[in-house]
């Protein structure tokens, strides 16, 4: 059902006239009783980056971690299914724009970006799909035949999870080989949730406190928030184990399951 979400988005915005989705939700959409209609269905469906459109990530996550990712015949089969999934997903889009005439539709769109393409020096194309926030546009139903980044149509979805796996796959054989080399990109990763938080507060506090000079050397934060995340993330587990947020919601899962195990 997940990935019939863009298309049912895309039809109950079309009334709307919501060109780029119910936009990013607040806490006050879901907790003030006139709009908690409207925020739970901008959080599902309709805003931006619902969750529906990409509980497939989730779930995919979910059961990969049931896997026995040392086994070597798991490993292949991720990589087979992950190319799999990324050609059917690519390859359907490729298919659907080129050869059954979805880029023709698209060609008034395409045709009124051209002068911005130009002054930018790209395509159209590239730029009508630079700017995604995971609802198809509802100007145009050919919208949802693109693929790119963010645009949260079915086949980026398809496509993008197949990648994953197959990059999942491929980490895993590597990192058997150099362990040591990868231990502070492991501790990121078994911290992700902690560091995708802090990412958010930092970028807002240099935005707030030094937006020329992100516009000006923008690869400075980035060094700083990777270099930073490496570092602090390698010590952290070192000395304290598991990331402060992911112990939090360990906490809380775990004190859930046991209070709703008790009463059943």
């Amino acid at each position: 059902s997940s990935l019939v979400a863009p298309q049912l988005s895309f039809v109950v915005r079309q009334p709307m006239d919501a060109e780029s989705g119910g936009g990013a939700i607040s806490f006050s959409d879901l907790t003030s009783l006139p709009g908690v209609g409207t925020g739970l269905l901008n959080l599902l469906l309709t805003g931006t980056y619902p969750v529906l459109t990409w509980m497939p990530f989730v779930l995919t996550g979910l059961a990969v971690g049931r896997l026995d990712l040392r086994s070597t015949a798991v490993r292949v089969r991720l990589f087979a299914g992950g190319v799999g999934l990324a050609v059917l997903g690519y390859g359907s889009s490729w298919l659907a724009l080129n050869v059954f005439g979805g880029l023709r539709s698209l060609e008034p769109i395409l045709n009124a970006m051209r002068p911005l393409a130009a002054q930018y020096g790209v395509a159209p194309l590239d730029l009508l799909t630079m700017h995604g926030f995971g609802t198809v546009p509802t100007s145009n139903a050919a919208l949802l035949l693109l693929d790119s980044a963010h645009t949260g149509t079915t086949f980026e979805i398809v496509g993008s999870t197949g990648c994953a796996l197959a990059v999942l796959a491929l980490c895993l054989v590597v990192g058997d080989r150099v362990r040591a080399l990868l231990a502070p990109l492991a501790a990121v990763g078994s911290m992700a949730l902690t560091v995708y938080v802090a990412h958010a507060v930092a970028l807002k506090i240099i935005e707030d406190n030094a937006r020329e000079s992100l516009v000006q050397l923008p690869w400075l934060a980035l060094i700083g928030l990777v270099v930073g995340s490496l570092v602090l993330c390698e010590l952290w587990r070192r000395f304290l184990g598991r990331g402060p947020l992911e112990r939090l919601l360990h906490w809380t899962s775990t004190r859930t399951a046991d209070a709703l195990g008790t009463r059943l």
